[in-house]
């Protein structure tokens, strides 16, 4: 019987895109995905003719120039993920000082749901659960009391945004709690992702 290899493993063979379009553009064969029945049918590719391919002079100098590339993306997208966690780093987090910053917080709150239209939704009083006013608090503050929705915005399509989102929301919740003391525990508790 023949042994089968689908792209995927090609992929993980070390091949990119590039190299399976060059050195073999058509499948052996082609079967429905057994995964996915809507999905684009799996490309098949005989395991003789690949170990054929990939001792061809072409395709080892072809494999390693692809590699080099890769290795050459990689470095510089490492470079930029760096270089943008650093300038994350060295912000200066500053928070506006609200003596009212609960009732704001309720009203804000308040407001957003009024504005987007959701009536069914449980207003913010000041009796509401201890927890739950925490939470809009420092929410509020983030939003309203710091420059972090502009920053935020400043990330977009930047390589390393991910990590670059996570540490300034870390580092403006630990800015929010040193200027709040009293919110300490909630900003620990949106800062931790599992918690």
């Amino acid at each position: 019987m023949v042994e089968l290899y689908t792209q995927s493993t090609l992929l993980e063979r070390g091949w990119t895109k590039k190299l399976i379009a060059d050195f073999a553009p058509e499948p052996d064969a082609v079967k429905t995905n057994p995964f996915f029945k809507k999905a684009a049918p799996m490309k098949l590719y005989a395991e003789d003719r690949i170990t054929q391919i990939e001792q061809s002079d072409e395709f080892i100098n072809a494999f390693h120039t692809a590699k080099g590339r890769k290795k050459a993306a990689q470095k510089a997208v490492y470079t930029k993920k760096t270089a943008l966690l650093n300038l994350i780093d060295q912000i200066e987090i500053r928070i506006a000082d609200d003596p009212n910053i609960q009732n704001h917080a309720i009203a804000s709150y308040n407001d957003f749901h009024e504005e987007m239209g959701h009536y069914d939704y449980e207003p913010a009083r000041k009796t509401s659960d201890f927890h739950f006013l925490e939470r809009i608090t420092v929410n509020y503050a983030r939003h309203n009391l710091t420059r972090y929705d502009s920053l935020i915005d400043q990330l977009y399509r930047k390589v390393g945004k991910q990590e670059a989102y996570r540490l300034l929301k870390r580092r403006t919740l630990e800015a929010i709690a040193r200027r709040y003391p009293s919110l300490d525990e909630e900003c620990r508790r949106q800062a931790d992702p599992i918690g």
